[in-house]
């Protein structure tokens, strides 16, 4: 079967591998569609590092069940043929988190000691990958698996939007506007907020404008907090969400926030990053800043039925399908901001 083999730093090769096997509370899935995160993307550049070489990135993952591992009753929840959608958080069970319900409440990346599907463990850029039960949910009927594979990423955003506890009426900032911060932008608007959306280039801005927002503002030519404030009648934003992870991210968030406000921080940061804030700002007018990473079970779910539903303009969100021959490139084109998010289709 064909494999995308990360071996090093920008060292991808497409091989041919024996078919894995299954173990106990696992599946083998022939995966149909994976997409393309820059958090792949940072693995094969070298900015993380996977935990061996040759690796195989993809926690993306859509396809078919072809058999399942031994010791899976007949009164299991899955069956040989299920087209199923693949989470990539497998938790322990066994930490604090886990034990304590944080996993519903914050979010699955809260256990302890998770291994993450296509990151810890090899994932989905091939053409037959072993799965644990744990991180599947079926797929609706006539759900396209491309349209499937966006259910992670957009389960994470859906998970920090409901942190952010929007409410209708309230003015968000989305500070990023590629495909989380577009996302975000769909899922605030279904909140009835009022929407304004940043980043530095102008051609996703104008995306960001197609799909409802409110305002949008490149900082290089406009100040934010002045358009804020003619926009909402000297008013600032009640909440910020922040999709990047600059050194002046946080300070620019809370400058812009009414009393009251909420920072909800999605956007990783590179290791070692740190910041400056003046803690009086928080203290004084009660701001609330608040992490966010991964998703929650009933998220995945609930973002699954929003997808079949149509609610999100994936035909946007997704820029481009591609073969498993077409990987290297996708990632070259992911680290230089070209494009939304791309899918390989097997």
């Amino acid at each position: 079967m064909k494999t995308a083999l990360l071996y090093g730093q920008r060292d991808l090769r497409i091989e041919e591998t024996p078919m894995p096997e299954p173990g106990a509370g696992e599946a083998l899935v022939r995966v149909t569609a994976c997409g393309v995160c820059p958090t792949d993307v940072k693995r094969y550049t070298g900015v993380a590092t996977p935990p061996h070489f040759p690796f195989i990135l993809g926690h993306e993952a859509v396809g078919v069940i072809e058999k399942l591992g031994p010791e899976t009753g007949d009164q299991n929840y899955f069956r040989v043929g299920d087209r199923v959608i693949g989470g990539n958080i497998i938790t322990c069970g066994c930490c604090e988190s886990c034990r304590s319900g944080k996993l519903e409440t914050v979010g699955l990346g809260s256990c302890e000691d998770q291994k993450v599907f296509g990151v810890d463990v090899d994932g989905g850029f091939r053409e037959y990958t072993v799965m644990p039960l744990s991180i599947m949910e079926k797929m609706p009927d006539g759900m396209p698996d491309n349209i499937a594979a966006l259910t992670e990423p957009i389960s994470c955003c859906l998970n920090a939007i409901e942190k952010a506890d929007i409410q209708f009426g309230e003015t968000v900032v989305i500070i990023g506007g590629g495909f989380m911060g577009l996302v975000q932008l769909q899922l605030a608007k279904l909140r009835g907020a009022t929407v304004i959306v940043t980043d530095l280039l102008d051609e996703r801005l104008e995306t960001a404008k197609q799909l409802g927002a409110d305002l949008t503002v490149n900082p290089n030519k406009a100040d934010l907090t002045e358009a804020l404030k003619q926009l909402n009648a000297g008013s600032l934003a009640d909440v910020v969400m922040c999709l990047v992870g600059t050194q002046s991210m946080l300070g620019q968030a809370l400058s812009v926030l009414n009393r009251g406000g909420r920072v909800v921080i999605l956007g990783g940061a590179k290791h070692g990053t740190t910041v400056n804030i003046d803690p009086n700002v928080i203290h004084y007018k009660q701001l609330s800043v608040l992490g966010s990473v991964s998703y929650t079970a009933s998220g995945f779910k609930k973002t699954i039925k929003m997808l079949a539903e149509g609610k999100f303009a994936v035909d946007v969100l997704q820029s481009e399908i591609i073969s498993i021959e077409d990987l290297e490139k996708a990632f070259v084109d992911v680290e230089n901001a070209k494009g939304l998010r791309k899918c390989v289709v097997f």
